[in-house]
């Protein structure tokens, strides 16, 4: 049975058993089997780190944001020369916000608005980013020597660089759609100081959990939901960033929560559109038709954005609620900031 799996090398078998282990593990968690279910989705991790995990250091992303947190705790704003730039180019959208925190369903409903793109996971502010480095020589700090010029051509990169993914050519509002960007708002700002951030919220402990339950591409950063323990801190890093940001920047941004979109739908995605200038029409509420049509969806959510909202997906974590007691002190104080209930 399930025991030989683990032993069992034979990669034709690998994706075939993660497979099998996943399933089992939802199948429990339907069946309100949850003890199970942990097992089965502990199991599952297991399995993909063994296969895909063993040249990825979880710890190179948690060291990046603790790089970050460092530098911008001690930050003097004024520091950052300003500089004019009338390059006649609207700022950038992002959408952000810890991953598992709606930001797929979010999308499918900003694509109701036919004047709407959203950039879907792209390697957009990476590819900014790695030119920003070879000009910094990759410290922060070297970011308030830039010139004018260099903050001309690194905004004109990022233009250059997001058209490449868009396809809707007549659209007025283009998304940057990529949730950990949320740790790159620092020097997002550097170069598009009025750009605008719609940042996902949802409970922190339902977050952890979901990417702790979540099939992910291995990479440093989602190396870290293997556990709900490396997930919860990194959950925390990221707040933690976040709030820094918002003491020294005046950040333009707007919180929406997952749990409103789903119990009071049309107040909350009337704000956000309204945060955006973008019309809402009746057609947000049908945003899973229009999900259903892009069978390109290339998230983990494709199964949940293509189905009406469900109440099942708030507090689940108290289904599993004895693993959250280590984590505590991590997600604790985001419950509360964020005015959630635990």
């Amino acid at each position: 049975g399930s025991e030989m799996c683990i032993r069992d090398r034979d990669k034709k078998y690998v994706i075939h058993n993660i497979n099998k282990v996943a399933m089992l593990a939802k199948s429990y968690d339907q069946l309100e089997k949850f003890d199970k279910a942990l097992i089965y989705f502990k199991k599952n991790n297991e399995l993909v780190n063994i296969y895909y995990g063993k040249n990825i250091d979880e710890n190179i992303y948690t060291k990046y944001v603790n790089i970050r947190i460092n530098f911008f705790e001690n930050f003097e704003p004024n520091d950052w020369k300003q500089y004019s730039v009338n390059d006649k180019l609207d700022d950038p959208i992002f959408l952000i916000g810890f991953p598992r925190s709606g930001t797929t369903l979010l999308d499918s409903i900003f694509r109701t608005n036919k004047d709407v793109e959203v950039i879907e996971e792209k390697p957009i502010i990476k590819n900014f980013l790695i030119q920003v480095e070879k000009k910094t020589k990759n410290k922060l700090n070297n970011i308030k020597n830039l010139t004018n010029d260099e903050i001309k051509e690194m905004r004109n990169f990022y233009f250059n660089e997001r058209d490449q993914y868009v396809k809707n050519k007549n659209a007025k509002t283009i998304i940057d759609k990529l949730p950990l960007n949320v740790v790159h708002v620092g020097e997002i700002l550097r170069f598009f100081p009025n750009s605008k951030f719609v940042f996902a919220l949802r409970h922190p402990y339902d977050s952890v959990l979901s990417c702790f339950m979540q099939q992910f591409e291995l990479n440093p950063a989602m190396k870290n939901f293997l556990s709900i323990k490396r997930s919860a801190y990194l959950y925390d890093l990221v707040m933690r960033l976040w709030k820094t940001y918002l003491k020294i920047f005046p950040i333009n941004f707007h919180y929406i929560k997952y749990e409103d979109v789903v119990t009071d739908f049309e107040k909350s995605t009337k704000e956000i559109f309204k945060f955006l200038n973008l019309d809402w029409s009746n057609k947000a509420k049908d945003f899973y038709k229009t999900a259903k049509d892009r069978i390109d969806i290339s998230t983990p959510s494709y199964n949940q954005v293509t189905s009406p909202l469900y109440l099942k997906s708030i507090n689940r974590w108290k289904n599993y609620e004895e693993n959250f007691i280590e984590v505590k002190n991590d997600l604790q104080k985001w419950t509360h900031e964020f005015e959630y209930k635990v």
